[in-house]
């Protein structure tokens, strides 16, 4: 995977993780895009949408183990693989937290696409976390079919 990449998210697979995150209000939703890489750019041609198990799920996510596990059985079933990982943030800006950076597993290697929904429509920002910071990351949303 190229690194950094351009998130290409189209339409249809933005609003469905829109949907979960309203949904799972005032829970932080969390999930993960899956695609396929392209040169410099990352397809996202899927949502999947983990349960949060978090001891305060209005503060943090914690992705269940066991959805996780599903989650990328049908990945690798479809021949995707992660592009980005997927958390809200219900009353607070779409900008990842000391929390976020603590727990990330990832590293620099994926993308986080954080939704805001402490006004509609919700504000959605994507990031590259670094051990100490995080730095804004190219994405585009797609209105026509593209990929």
């Amino acid at each position: 995977m190229p690194n950094p990449y351009r998130l290409i998210v189209p339409r249809a697979v933005y609003e469905t993780l829109i949907r979960h995150a309203r949904k799972d209000f005032p829970a932080e939703c969390c999930g993960l895009l899956a695609g396929r890489f392209d040169g410099a750019n990352a397809w996202a041609e899927q949502y999947f949408p983990l349960l949060n198990v978090a001891a305060d799920p209005t503060r943090r996510y914690q992705a269940d183990v066991r959805s996780l596990l599903a989650v990328h059985q049908a990945m690798r079933e479809s021949g995707w693989r992660e592009v980005a990982v997927v958390h809200s943030h219900p009353h607070s800006p779409p900008v990842p937290s000391r929390t976020d950076l603590a727990q990330n597993a990832y590293g620099d290697a994926l993308v986080h696409l954080i939704v805001s929904l402490r006004q509609d429509p919700p504000e959605v920002r994507v990031w590259r976390l670094l051990p100490d910071r995080f730095v804004p990351a190219d994405w585009t949303l797609l209105d026509g079919p593209g990929t």
